[in-house]
């Protein structure tokens, strides 16, 4: 995997390596939560995933990871092997047409959220969303 590690005080050369590779035509899976949840639940999702879709006019495909923090918990040295994980894998979502980064990521959050409700309405996992080209 070619990883692009997130420092949460310098989230910038993060987010230009990202754009490079979206210009390039090549697929960023993003999770827009900017940190690992310590307990399951979803946290509310960071600008970055909005700012890649706005600077390059690419769809977002929402995608709800389900099991993840059961499989692995927080703090968790190994994985518990055969829990199950389930993705739910989203509509593509245009890039908006207005300039707001605030409201877009609000869209694809609710959007992810929506997922997650389908399979499940108590679960609260971590999130994935892949920007595609």
């Amino acid at each position: 995997l070619d990883t692009i590690p997130v420092h949460p005080d310098a989230p910038l050369g993060s987010l230009k390596r990202g754009l490079a590779k979206l210009r390039a035509g090549q697929s960023v899976c993003i999770f827009p939560e900017g940190k690992l949840s310590t307990d399951g639940r979803m946290v509310g999702f960071q600008a970055g995933v909005s700012f890649l879709q706005r600077k390059t006019r690419v769809p977002v495909v929402p995608v709800s990871i389900q099991g993840g923090f059961r499989a692995w918990a927080w703090g968790k040295r190994f994985p518990r092997l055969g829990t199950p994980i389930h993705l739910e894998i989203g509509a593509p979502i245009a890039p908006p047409i207005a300039n707001d980064d605030g409201q877009q990521t609000w869209v694809i959050e609710q959007a992810v959220r929506a997922l997650t409700r389908r399979r499940h309405p108590a679960f609260a996992p971590v999130h994935l969303l892949q920007v595609v080209y």
